[in-house]
């Protein structure tokens, strides 16, 4: 399974959630318990709030968003850049100006905050396995406004309550979105419970790869 590396979604503690969710709720959970399991995911991402989807839905951004030429999401609308042409791009643009990349990619932290630029990234290559309390290397970092992820157990996004506000006041389609099915609550909630104590487990993984790098990673970006 995609993005399953821990092999969560078989652990037993997860199963267990994931069928107590059902048999309390159904297949439909109330509004309130995805509440909940968004909070406990916003807790662990060091985000103010998150939502759920059980798959991408498409977003759009007011303002000028750059998504790098690496990466191809299906979730967000936006011109494609080539990263040594960023820096120029972003001292030319109007704000806001939004960056999309992914975690994959070397960090262009440091031009995207000297530009007034806010960071989006795609942490689902690195969920669950790296970064702080394992939630991916986006986690507990300020300088990213919107982390995005894919998980065995659906789709999220970690960012702060206003910008939860400013995206769906401009995607009104997100407040009618379908939500995750009880069991599939139940059960990213025992993953969540889970993960930030599986260090031994991480360990055993096989690395990432070359082109999965810290955030902190040098840039070779040169600015303007």
């Amino acid at each position: 399974m995609e993005n399953d590396r821990l092999k969560l979604s078989t652990h037993p503690h997860v199963k267990k959630m994931g069928m107590k969710a059902l048999l309390e709720w159904g297949v439909t959970a109330p509004p309130s318990y995805q509440e909940e399991v968004e909070e406990q995911l916003a807790d662990l991402l060091g985000k103010e709030t998150a939502l759920l989807f059980p798959y991408p839905y498409p977003i759009t951004l007011a303002g000028t968003v750059f998504i790098d030429k690496r990466y191809n999401p299906e979730w967000i609308d936006g011109s494609f850049y080539e990263v040594e042409k960023l820096p120029a791009l972003l001292a030319t643009s109007q704000e806001p100006k939004w960056v999309v990349t992914s975690s994959s990619f070397h960090g262009v932290t440091p031009v995207v905050t000297t530009y007034g630029a806010q960071l989006v990234v795609d942490d689902s290559s690195t969920f669950g396995v790296a970064g702080k309390l394992g939630m991916g290397l986006s986690a507990h970092r300020k300088e990213v406004s919107i982390i995005f992820g894919k998980t065995p157990f659906g789709t999220y996004l970690g960012l702060s309550r206003l910008l939860k506000k400013l995206l769906c006041d401009q995607n009104p389609h997100l407040s009618k979105a379908a939500t995750l099915s009880a069991p599939l609550l139940g059960a990213l909630s025992g993953a969540l419970e889970l993960i930030p104590d599986m260090e031994l487990e991480r360990e055993r993984l096989e690395p990432l790869g070359e082109t999965a790098l810290s955030m902190n990673a040098p840039t070779t970006l040169s600015q303007v």
